[in-house]
């Protein structure tokens, strides 16, 4: 299902099933998940959906998802502008989801410095 949504570039279908199906990102192949992290990080970078799709990239550090060092790099520099965005409070995120963001930017800062 997440092949259909990806390639047809519909962002309010993707965040429909993202939310339908709860966070599945260790299902996904590589491919997907390359894709569905990129079109996280702009629908973040745009201010849209940003609660529901924090927790697809949190879960994606957590899972130790591989990651392309272009999505890495994308993905820290997305969760850095969340953090120095006054905290977090442009973005309306609450204290749990700066800490959850703030514990994913330094993973995976210290898996690209060991890169």
């Amino acid at each position: 299902m997440y092949n259909l949504i990806l390639g047809k570039n519909d962002d309010a279908q993707l965040i429909r099933l993202m939310g339908k199906t709860g966070i599945v990102i260790e299902q996904l192949d590589g491919q997907n998940v390359e894709c569905l992290l990129g079109k996280a990080v702009d629908l973040i970078k745009a201010r849209e959906f940003v609660d529901l799709l924090i927790d697809w990239v949190v879960a994606a550090v957590d899972k130790r998802v591989k990651l392309s060092l272009n999505t890495q790099g994308t993905i820290i520099d997305t969760l850095e502008d969340l953090l120095e965005v006054e905290g977090g409070e442009e973005y309306q995120l609450d204290e749990l989801q700066i800490s959850e963001v703030n514990r994913a930017y330094n993973i995976l800062k210290m898996n690209l410095n060991k890169s």
